[in-house]
């Protein structure tokens, strides 16, 4: 057995006695490694390891709204076309697809999550805003779906205690509900740490198709599968990261 980079190329070498043990012990799988060119790494590696995996109950994959393409603001659901722009979210609906057939196949419960912008704790923002150094890239009306890192692991956990109930496997947006420019999260930052500056860097045709998706995802179908938990909104997110950062202990480099 063997650890793989999202490519397959072989990275740590294991017994077959704990790859074996591994198989017969998973009761639940949680997939958020990135794709490579050739597929999803775990399902190219350890594909009969886990449909053989004499507990496993449960399948979840963490993917992206990404998936949606630039909807130019306009809101999408589960039900909307899949329209990627760059080459990771192609390879992200190639791996949604390949993890739900292998739940039909196999007949384990798979979820696919999409997830919102993710951000929390030791992420850059804070930081930049702190060194007066945070740069706004200005595509006006540009608005964008984020989800706190507590809310998704909350809604994971979830699906993983709920994972018997009557809808089975199938594809959930996780975000707020709620889409917001670059500028509000800029804002909020500057808000709560009482100071900080941006700067704004007029929008650089040449990256249009490498630039954060422009949609705003629904959540209904989420809420209709019985998660009823409150998303954490911008500005308490916002706030909990402030704290964080301020009472984090500043490690030596």
């Amino acid at each position: 057995m063997c650890i793989r980079d999202s490519d397959g190329n072989n990275k740590i070498e294991l017994k077959t006695s704990l790859k074996d043990s591994l198989a017969s012990a998973a009761n639940y799988i949680l997939c958020s490694i990135p794709p490579g060119a050739n597929g999803d790494p775990s399902l190219l590696v350890y594909r009969s390891e886990i449909a053989s995996a004499r507990n496993l109950c449960w399948i979840g994959y963490l993917s992206t709204t990404g998936v949606y393409g630039n909807r130019n603001g306009a809101e999408v659901d589960e039900y909307s076309a899949v329209q990627p722009t760059r080459e990771r979210g192609r390879r992200r609906v190639a791996a949604e697809a390949s993890w739900l057939e292998f739940g039909k196949v196999t007949g384990h419960n798979a979820h696919v999550f999409r997830l919102a912008g993710i951000y929390g704790p030791n992420r850059n923002v804070i930081i930049r805003v702190r060194a007066g150094s945070a740069n706004r890239i200005h595509k006006k009306r540009h608005v964008f779906s984020r989800i706190h890192v507590d809310d998704v692991v909350n809604v994971n956990l979830w699906f993983l205690a709920h994972n018997t109930r009557e809808e089975k496997s199938g594809i959930f947006n996780v975000g707020t509900g709620h889409a917001a420019t670059f500028n509000e999260l800029a804002d909020a930052v500057i808000e709560w740490h009482g100071t900080g500056t941006k700067r704004y860097i007029p929008f650089p045709e040449h990256i249009e198709n490498a630039y954060q998706s422009f949609t705003q995802a629904d959540i209904t179908r989420l809420r209709q599968a019985g998660y009823s938990a409150p998303m954490t909104t911008l500005e308490a997110g916002l706030e909990a990261y402030y704290h964080y950062h301020s009472s984090a202990v500043q490690v030596p480099a």
